[in-house]
C-alpha cells in the first residue's frame, strides 16, 4: 500500500470540499491563517481548537453527555436532571463499561443513552459531582 503525503491528502480534501463543504471551508481558513503567519500561531489555535489533546477529549467528552442529558433530562429542575444524569453515568461505569472499554464502538444492543455515555466516557473520565454535570450542562446549552 502506498502512503500518500498527508499534506496532499488534506489539501485534496479541501479542493474537493469532502462530505462537508462547511468542515472544509473552516479547515481551509485555519490552514490559511496558520500558513500565513508562518506557523507563528499554533495551528490548533488558527482552527479555535483547544490547545491540547487532553482538552479537546474534555470538550467530546462534555458533548457527548450534554446529549446523554438531553434523553434525560426532564421537566424536573436542571439540578434534578444533572443528578439523574451523574446517576445513569456512574451506572455505566460500574455494570457496563469494564466490558465495554476496550472496544472502539459499543456494542449494537447498547441503548442510545448508553452509546452516549459510551462515547463520553472513551474521551474522558465522568465528572464526579452533580455540581460538575450541571455546570457542563449550562456550558453547553
Amino acid at each position: 500500500m502506498s502512503r500518500v503525503d498527508p499534506v496532499l491528502r488534506l489539501q485534496a480534501l479541501i479542493a474537493s470540499a469532502g462530505a462537508d463543504a462547511e468542515a472544509a471551508e473552516w479547515a481551509a481558513h485555519g490552514l490559511s491563517a496558520w500558513l500565513n503567519f508562518g506557523g507563528s500561531i499554533p495551528l490548533p489555535r488558527c482552527l479555535g481548537l483547544p490547545a491540547s489533546p487532553k482538552d479537546i477529549r474534555i470538550r467530546l467528552r462534555n458533548r457527548w453527555l450534554a446529549e446523554a442529558f438531553t434523553l434525560l433530562a426532564d421537566d424536573t429542575t436542571p439540578w434534578k436532571s444533572a443528578q439523574r444524569l451523574r446517576d445513569a453515568a456512574r451506572h455505566f461505569e460500574a455494570y457496563k463499561w469494564p466490558a465495554w472499554e476496550s472496544d472502539p464502538m459499543p456494542p449494537s444492543h447498547a441503548t442510545d443513552i448508553q452509546r452516549m455515555l459510551f462515547f463520553a466516557r472513551k474521551n474522558a473520565e465522568f465528572p464526579a459531582t452533580t455540581e460538575m454535570f450541571r455546570k457542563i450542562m449550562s456550558e453547553t446549552e
